[in-house]
């Protein structure tokens, strides 16, 4: 963008001595074709009223356009810089943004690798739990959304799970929503694919598992993370080999 706008006032730069060196030039001609016809060019007079009759005719012609040009210059100089001014006030905002993203990021990793409390998942971490539920959910159940804990392998920590799941979605959601305003404030592109492709799985899981909230609760998860289009591809993927499994 800054690239741009120092191209922009070059080529206005540019164009602005075009116009001038013309109009002097084509001033000077001018003079001299219709009074300088029959003189010696190469004598200069020694009459002060011709000098100054030539420098009234010179002024009179060429200070009008340089004041014009001038006036243009400074309302052109000042368009830009305005403009350069909002540049870096939104490319402030988008870097705000990104280091708010970055902060949620770390915040959600270290959610994941929180361990369990639960003795039956001594040892593992919060995302190893909801991978192997989010698994288990995809593996066995035609309604992906009716699966919510209902194995009784898993009823001893349902209720700490659904408690660190609802943490976990309000900090994706944040994460989802700042990207979206980061996006929308023109940020880079390679950033928020990094972010969705970072958390899609885990959206995914708590959708398969029936723990996001409905409707606007958790919108900006299913804008950024899209995780009812990963579950339609896993089970178009699956599809096939069902219906091979039958065949056999």
């Amino acid at each position: 963008m800054t690239r741009n706008l120092s191209l922009t006032l070059g080529r206005i730069l540019f164009a602005f001595f075009i116009v001038g060196t013309v109009a002097v030039l084509a001033t000077y001609s001018l003079y001299f074709y219709k009074f300088g016809r029959g003189a010696d060019w190469l004598t200069l007079s020694r009459d002060q009223e011709l000098w100054g009759a030539f420098g009234d005719f010179v002024g009179g012609i060429l200070n009008p356009i340089f004041s014009f040009l001038a006036f243009l210059g400074v309302a052109l100089t000042i368009g830009l810089q305005s403009r350069q001014l909002s540049m870096v006030r939104s490319q402030s905002g988008i870097e705000e943004l990104q280091r708010l993203a970055a902060g949620l990021s770390a915040r959600v990793d270290e959610f994941l690798r929180e361990p369990m409390r639960n003795p039956l998942h001594k040892g593992q971490s919060f995302h190893d739990v909801l991978m192997q539920a989010g698994l288990t959910a995809i593996e066995k159940t035609e309604n992906w959304n009716a699966y919510a804990f209902s194995n009784r392998d898993l009823e001893a920590h349902d209720a700490e799970v659904k408690v660190r799941a609802f943490l976990m979605e309000k900090e994706l959601e944040s994460l989802a929503w700042t990207m979206s305003k980061y996006r929308s404030s023109g940020g880079s592109a390679l950033i928020g694919e990094f972010y969705a492709n970072r958390y899609v799985v885990h959206a995914t899981w708590l959708h398969v598992l029936g723990l996001l909230g409905p409707g606007q609760v958790s919108a900006h998860i299913r804008e950024v993370f899209r995780p009812e289009e990963t579950v339609k591809g896993i089970r178009d993927a699956q599809a096939p080999s069902k219906g091979s499994r039958s065949d056999h």
